[in-house]
């Protein structure tokens, strides 16, 4: 009596999420996350560091790559999101004095930062997507998304008091540095999307979108408060403050490329023949879309930015 074996399936759907840094509500992580387990997900380096200052560092590389490709007569379904870093609902609701208060007099406060929420990312080679799709019968679908580096609802809602309250004489309080809700984004070359589809006799779809850099809802509804209170001889002085929030500093270079070219018969749709595993909805688009995307929040103050997002 011969050994049978069991008829391979004739689709493939494939759902892979790849995350790099993350902050959210007070925490600070780095992740890889797989539909499956057996996709290919390159992950190379990732970091999370605060510097003296109080400033964020998420950095990247060659993290979060996915490399898919997918054959079958019957058809391909994937559904790939890629994430580089993000941070969020940080550095929020903070109440900081900083100065004199002393009944002495030439007592003095200098060189002092207040940092709250505020975030340098830096993507590098990562977040890229690699997928091409090839059929004979059936169709070929694809719901593919990446995301550089998003900075949102950051340094917000936080009160500063700098100044002088003092009996002495001549007391002083100078070189104070406000930061609140700043952010500095690098995309290079990441979030590509290499997704060719060919089908013989079926259909192909696409549903792609990039987003490079994304500062939104940062440094907001903050109040700085400079004043002296000194009844000493030679009264005080507050000298030298600095304020900056909601500042946002993007470049992308070779970044956000769609290569997805579609070739069909024209016979069928994209919808493989079969589904044997199935996440959210396996309808396809009608019509293939292809979209690239940047957002820059409103800063409170003063906005400077640079390249393209």
């Amino acid at each position: 009596m011969g050994s049978h074996r069991m008829p391979r399936k004739p689709s493939v759907m494939t759902r892979t999420v790849a995350a790099g840094g993350v902050a959210a509500g007070g925490a600070a992580c780095c992740l890889g996350l797989l539909g499956d387990g057996t996709l290919p997900t390159a992950n190379a380096f990732s970091a999370s560091f605060v510097e003296p200052n109080g400033t964020t560092v998420q950095l990247n590389i060659l993290q979060g790559n996915v490399i898919l490709p997918q054959f079958n007569p019957g058809g391909n379904s994937s559904n790939i999101s890629t994430v580089g870093n993000l941070f969020a609902g940080q550095g929020n609701g903070n109440t900081t004095s900083v100065g004199v208060n002393s009944t002495g007099s030439g007592s003095g406060t200098t060189n002092v930062a207040v940092s709250n929420g505020n975030v340098v990312q830096i993507n590098i080679l990562s977040g890229n997507v690699i997928n091409p799709q090839l059929s004979l019968f059936g169709g070929n679908s694809s719901n593919i998304s990446t995301l550089g580096n998003a900075a949102i609802g950051n340094g917000n809602g936080n009160t500063t008091g700098v100044g002088v309250s003092s009996t002495g004489g001549g007391s002083q309080t100078t070189n104070v540095t406000v930061s609140q809700g700043n952010s500095t984004q690098t995309n290079f070359g990441s979030g590509n999307v290499f997704n060719p589809q060919l089908s013989l006799l079926g259909g192909n779809s696409s549903n792609t979108s990039t987003l490079g850099n994304a500062a939104i809802g940062n440094g907001n509804g903050n109040f700085t408060g400079v004043g002296v209170t000194s009844t000493g001889t030679g009264s005080g002085t507050t000298v030298g403050v600095t304020n900056t929030e909601g500042n946002s500093n993007q470049k992308t270079n070779l970044s956000g490329n769609i290569i997805n070219p579609q070739l069909s018969s024209g016979l069928g749709s994209g919808t493989p023949l079969s589904t044997p595993f199935s996440v959210g909805s396996r309808t396809p688009l009608s019509t293939p879309v292809s979209s690239a995307a940047g957002a820059n929040g409103t800063p409170s103050k003063r906005h400077v930015s640079f390249g393209r997002s």
